[in-house]
Parts: structure tokens; sequence; C-alpha cells
């Protein structure tokens, strides 16, 4: 096979260089090369251990009843604020959101939870929110929020002892697919991308159990 004219140049640019040299310029080169890729995989790699393969479903456009959302009164950039804030993982060129409180403290395992989970008004996704406990398993799952809404509070799925509870919220983002020509109303929508970030949970202040005299 014939050599082309950048590898005899690379070689000969590599021959002028002294030979003690020549070890830690070849790494210098494969380091700079290999770094972004290293850096993109292990994204997709934190991505993939964060999110479980069942745990983002099909989506079919229901939302969350206007009982438990509430439309997003802060400024566009106070919005992206708080999205900064959050410091999400996972695919976060595809949308934005949200969770205004990363860390809340209740009473009762029963109290309503604010963490404020939103969808900022740049979005043209549904976000779904997704909370999963130390085990993996389910602590809460909303319906659609639709851009420009939030959720105040949410209500989880299980009971708590009193302590610190972390978990890991999952937001996948779906726009529509196919929009019915009619009624302009989407019958199928498509998964644009999941994001992650870690939540915690303090539930009371546990107090000792004392036998009346």
């Amino acid at each position: 096979m014939p050599k082309t004219a950048a590898a005899k140049s690379g070689r000969s640019l590599l021959k002028r260089v002294p030979t003690r040299a020549r070890k830690p310029l070849i790494a210098a080169v494969a380091l700079f090369v290999l770094v972004p890729a290293l850096l993109f995989g292990g994204s997709e790699l934190m991505l993939r251990l964060a999110v479980p393969k069942d745990v983002v479903t099909q989506y079919l456009g229901m939302r969350e009843s206007p009982v438990n959302t509430r439309d997003i009164e802060l400024e566009t950039a106070d919005q992206l604020s708080l999205a900064r804030k959050t410091r999400a993982r996972g695919d976060t060129r595809a949308f934005r959101f949200f969770a205004a409180n990363k860390t809340v403290t209740i009473n009762e395992w029963y109290d309503p939870i604010s963490f404020g989970l939103g969808n900022p008004d740049t979005n043209d996704c549904d976000l779904v929110f997704i909370l999963l406990d130390k085990n993996g398993e389910y602590a809460y799952r909303s319906l659609g929020v639709a851009p420009g809404q939030y959720l105040p509070s949410i209500e989880l799925f299980q009971t708590l002892q009193y302590g610190e509870h972390k978990y890991t919220l999952i937001v996948a983002g779906y726009e529509p697919d196919k929009v019915n020509p009619e009624t302009n109303i989407p019958e199928t929508y498509k998964l644009i991308g999941v994001q992650y970030t870690k939540l915690k949970l303090v539930v009371g202040i546990e107090q000792e159990t004392t036998t009346a005299p």
C-alpha cells in the first residue's frame, strides 16, 4: 500500500526529534487524541450505570393534572439559572430541567416533598420525573410535565424511616413524533434524551422512646 504524503511528513518530522524526546512526544499526542474520546465514552457509561434500561418507558402524552402542577412564574433567565445549579448529567443538550431544592426536610414520611421539579419554558418537550432509591426501586414517577410548568410538591410511593434518604432523579424528555393533521394533537412521542442528578430527603428527627411514669 503506498504511503501518503501526510504519513511521510509525520515520520520525517519525528526523525528530527531527538531520540530521548520521542517517547514523551508520542505520549502527549496520544493523550491529546484519547482524552476527548474517554470523556465522551465515560459520560455515556455513567448514564447507563445511573439509569436502568427498564426505567425510561414509552410516553403516551398523558400529562399531570392541573391540580398537581403550577405555572413557572420566574423569568426565563432565572429558570435557566436553576437548571445550571441542578448540575444534571446525561443528555444535557437535549433539554433543560431544574430541581429548585435538592435537599428537602419533612417532619413525617407522608408529608408533601417540595423538590420543585420544573420544565423551563425554553423547552419544546414534555418531561417525566422519576425517583429511584439507593436500591434502584421506584420511589416516585410523574406523568408528563409541560414546558413552563413545575411540580411544587410530590408524594412518594414508599414509607420511610426517620433520617436521611438519597435518591437518583431521572428525567426523560419526549417531543411529538406524529401529529394528527386534523386535530393538530400529537399521536405518538419520541424520547429525545435522559438526564439525572442526586437528591436528598431528610425525614424528621428521630426521638428516643420514653416510658410514662
